[in-house]
Order: C-alpha cells, then structure tokens, then sequence
C-alpha cells in the first residue's frame, strides 16, 4: 500500500512477487503425450528462472521495495519525493527534517482515511452456472459439448 500526498509518496506496505528467492535455477518439464493410435510422444523444455520471471525489471530492485514477501512499513515507511525522484529510486533518509515532516502530514491523511472506512457489502459475490465453460473447443467436434444451463445468477459466500 502507497499514500500519495502532495509531491510525495509514502509506502506503507511493499510486496511484488511470490516467486522463488534461488539463483541460476534450471527447471525441466517433461510431456508426455499419449496418441490415439496408443504410441507415445515425450517432449522436454528447459526453463530457467530468469524464464519463469524471477527477476525484477533490469534495473529496478530497490531494497526495501521491490520484495518478494509483504513488508510492513508502517512504522517507518519508505518516503520518495516525486518531483525529483519520479522514478523512486532515492528515498528519503529517515533521519532527515523533510522526511519526519512529510510522514507526520501524511499519517495523518493515513489516520483520517482509516477512521472514516466503511466496510462496504461485497459486489463480487455473484454466481451463475451458465457463465461455466460448458462447451470447451474442440467438444463439437467430438459431438461432446453440454448444453448450458439458463443463466440464474444468485448471491454466494466467496471467502475472501
């Protein structure tokens, strides 16, 4: 989470990504593939982490911000001025007047906000068979699709 105030921005809360921490990982999938006619076909890639997205864009690790498990700063969040620093790669040091001044205005935005949030009846706790995939591609030609039921939304429980 990030609060925006004026030409600064706090960060609050830092997450990016939730994949694996390890360098130089080499990953095989093997396929295996099962023909109509009972013989078998094996195919085998290779991926590295840098493949599957491990890194961050080239040039924007920030330590602090760019993590790969939620972080709470709350108590001492990352503050950035945007007018100098648009790309948000300098914070501000903590020690410094400019930044024990702008985190007490923005706390106080933080505080207002928090105290007066409502919490509001959720609006995606709708469901419907009919919106299924009950005809997948292909199950036309197999003359396998199911017909869909008649569309009958109706409120139900999401954990979330």
């Amino acid at each position: 989470m990030a609060v925006r105030h004026g030409q600064y921005k706090a960060h609050l809360w830092t997450w990016t990504s939730f994949l694996n921490l390890s360098k130089n990982v080499s990953k095989t999938t093997t396929l295996v593939v099962t023909k109509h006619n009972g013989m078998k076909a094996k195919a085998t890639h290779t991926t590295t982490d840098d493949e599957q997205g491990q890194e961050f864009c080239p040039g924007q690790f920030l330590k602090g911000v760019t993590t790969h498990e939620q972080v709470n700063h709350t108590a001492h969040p990352i503050l950035f001025h945007l007018g100098r620093d648009p790309s948000e790669r300098f914070p501000i040091k903590q020690t410094s007047s400019e930044y024990e001044e702008t985190i007490a205005s923005i706390m106080k935005v933080v505080d207002s906000f928090l105290r007066d949030l409502k919490p509001a009846a959720p609006q995606l706790n709708w469901c419907d068979q009919a919106v299924m995939n009950w005809a997948p591609p292909g199950c036309d030609v197999l003359q396998k699709c199911i017909p869909s039921p008649l569309s009958s939304p109706y409120l139900c429980n999401w954990d979330h």
